[in-house]
């Protein structure tokens, strides 16, 4: 087969096979070929990266700033680490889409500037889960380490991406159109207050006796999401710094691509692109399954690590980074038609009796305790109602979400009563009434004892 023919019959669409599965498995634990075997952190990609994800706090932008900080000179933000390497990306299974869903990074030092760090990784997971978007996916685990010049653990970072296959995804989501939000200029005005709004405690100490569990952080804002985003997400060096993941043009793109017919897709007239293009292009998204272009995962996860610098000041040290993008949701069917679709980015169970019921983006099982098996290997699954679905989890609960508004309302349903001696209250906080809620809020955390 010729070049010619291999590329257009690939279109960048793949299958998860038995085959694949097994070569993938066999690839666990042995060490990953490097994308770049080194990279120097340098005051040039620093400044790169803080723009692109918008974080100017002044302890990795304000040279000044820095050299009078606690490490007395410039660090790099600790979510850097994410574009380091493109090895967290879906690796293996050529032509299948990738979608970043979990996260764990664990620091032991600070990234500072001129560092030079070496990085090794392996696939420490590979699993199959049926689903109704794309049926068939796998998830993909990747396990990376930092070390710097002199031989020390920076950090270690694990990875979790969910492989879909695009031709399915696709199939699945015809008739579905994505509905272009239009802005008008005082709803731009609001957003920009709210990010104006952003609070970064700097050089003032944070005492241990002030943390509390289960306190909420200060909010940082972002959006609302625009193409010039993801090109300067990517011009932070996404994949690393030599030129990006799959981000090769003309020639060289060429040259790529004639090695790696499946590691491309088709735009709108038919040109092979580069699969990121996903998260500018609505075409290359929707013909992934997708509604539209869409954020990724790494810059999220960017702008989650934000919340956490901010809040923890100039003297603290972000130790552990653990997310999941979207906690798997169950719900009765009752609560699904009130929503009227399913929750975006999220894995939806919903429960139901009727044994023809089906939904796009939707996985149905017939019992709660079907629907708890499904989720086996989550660490938190989030139930969302109705009432009986409420009643009959809670002995099953472990954790209770709760918040409180100070009115008298009149229903007919009502959350199930719990008592004192299981579920204690650990952490709590209060929102006053404002433009947006009509009555004061108070959001509450309950453990089971």
């Amino acid at each position: 087969m010729s070049v010619k023919e291999k590329l257009k019959s690939a279109h960048g669409e793949g299958a998860i096979t038995d085959e694949a599965l097994e070569e993938m498995r066999a690839r666990i634990g042995k060490p990953m070929r490097h994308l770049q075997r080194s990279v120097m952190i340098t005051d040039e990609w620093i400044d790169r990266y803080v723009l692109g994800v918008a974080d100017m706090n002044p302890l990795w932008s304000d040279p000044i700033y820095a050299a009078r900080g606690p490490y007395g000179r410039l660090v790099a933000p600790p979510s850097m680490i994410y574009v380091l390497s493109g090895w967290d990306v879906g690796t293996g299974f050529p032509g299948v889409h990738a979608l970043y869903v979990r996260s764990r990074v664990e620091w032991f030092k600070p990234i500072f500037e001129g560092d030079r760090l070496d990085s090794s990784g392996a696939i420490h997971d590979i699993s199959v889960r049926p689903s109704r978007f794309a049926g068939r996916t796998a998830l993909q685990g990747v396990k990376i380490d930092y070390k710097n010049a002199d031989e020390e653990l920076v950090c270690t970072a694990e990875h979790w991406n969910l492989r879909t296959e695009r031709g399915e995804a696709r199939k699945r989501s015809e008739g579905r159109e994505k509905k272009l939000r239009n802005y008008k200029p005082a709803e731009i005005a609001d957003l920009e207050n709210e990010i104006f709004r952003e609070i970064t405690r700097g050089d003032i100490p944070r005492a241990f006796a002030e943390v509390c569990e289960g306190e909420e952080l200060p909010p940082v804002v972002k959006g609302p999401l625009t193409v010039t985003d993801m090109v300067s997400y990517m011009r932070t060096g996404f994949g690393g710094i030599a030129g990006g993941f799959f981000m090769y043009t003309h020639s060289v793109g060429s040259a790529f691509r004639r090695r790696h017919p499946h590691a491309v897709i088709y735009n709108e007239a038919g040109v092979p692109d580069s699969p990121e293009a996903v998260h500018w292009d609505n075409f290359l998204a929707q013909r992934s399954g997708l509604e539209g272009a869409y954020d990724m995962g790494p810059q999220r996860i960017a702008w989650l690590s934000q919340v956490v610098t901010n809040w923890m000041g100039d003297k603290g040290f972000l130790r552990v980074l653990d997310i999941k993008l979207g906690k798997t949701v169950i719900m009765g069917r009752k609560t699904f038609d009130s929503i009227g679709r399913p929750l975006p980015k999220r894995r939806n169970i919903v429960i139901t009796r009727n044994a023809q019921w089906a939904h796009e983006g939707v996985e149905v099982a017939h019992s709660l305790e079907a629907a708890i098996a499904l989720t086996k290997d989550e660490e938190e699954t989030m139930i969302i109602g109705g009432a009986t679905l409420y009643s009959a989890s809670l002995s099953e609960a472990n954790r209770l979400y709760i918040t409180w508004i100070d009115a008298e309302v009149r229903g007919d349903t009502h959350f199930p009563k719990w008592a004192d001696e299981v579920f204690q209250r650990t952490s709590e906080e209060f929102r006053p009434k404002d433009a947006k809620n009509s009555y004061d809020l108070t959001f509450c955390t309950y453990e089971r004892i």
